[in-house]
């Protein structure tokens, strides 16, 4: 099977962000996919048990999966109410669709969990900055992408837009404040997303 994911330190490398920033995406990606193999590896305890109690196991998996990236990610930023409800979401997501594709390896692949963990931390730190931004009082914010072939189109036309910072980026019709917003559930334009903001 043709692997999906990218080595972390590949996947951040074609962002013009400073070393610092894509440090922190690094740390935080490692530190997600290790999350993910924890909850992987419950599931595989106990994947006989799901087939015969699905509802108590899927519970007790979602709950193990929400508590791992909340662990993970306090102290790497901030959890606001919309980050909490974003973690509880996206565990949720994970879950339902891990369950569902249990006979489906990939859907418990170390792959599936690299590529989640890439995914979901973009989104995390754009989120964060964001809000440290408004913090440091930014006047506007600028939508960069990797300007490559896998960026899509809605995304193409945003490279370089420079808007104020409390405005939201049209996106193919879907309202963003930042790249991967965690406060809209809007697949199409938000998972494998790789664009993140500079801001002044």
């Amino acid at each position: 099977m043709e692997r999906r994911s990218e080595p972390i330190e590949e996947y951040y490398k074609p962002m013009n962000i400073s070393a610092q920033r894509r440090k922190r995406r690094e740390e935080l990606a490692e530190r997600y996919f290790e999350a993910m193999m924890e909850y992987l590896a419950f599931l595989d305890d106990f994947i006989d048990f799901v087939t015969f109690r699905g509802d108590i196991l899927k519970n007790s998996a979602q709950k193990v999966l929400e508590d791992g990236i909340m662990k993970v990610i306090t102290g790497y930023v901030i959890i606001d109410s919309v980050m909490s409800d974003y973690v509880k979401r996206v565990s949720k997501e994970i879950n339902d669709s891990t369950l569902r594709n249990l006979s489906n390896p990939y859907f418990r692949s170390e792959d599936r969990a690299m590529l989640i963990a890439e995914d979901e931390t973009n989104g995390i730190i754009n989120h964060d900055e964001m809000q440290e931004a408004v913090r440091k009082g930014r006047k506007y914010k600028t939508w960069h992408t990797m300007r490559d072939w896998k960026v899509r189109p809605t995304h193409r036309t945003l490279e370089g837009k420079r808007i104020p910072i409390d405005e939201y980026f049209n996106v193919g019709g879907i309202y963003m404040m930042c790249p991967r917003d965690p406060d809209v559930d809007a697949p199409e334009e938000t998972c494998g997303c790789r664009c993140w903001l500079t801001f002044s």
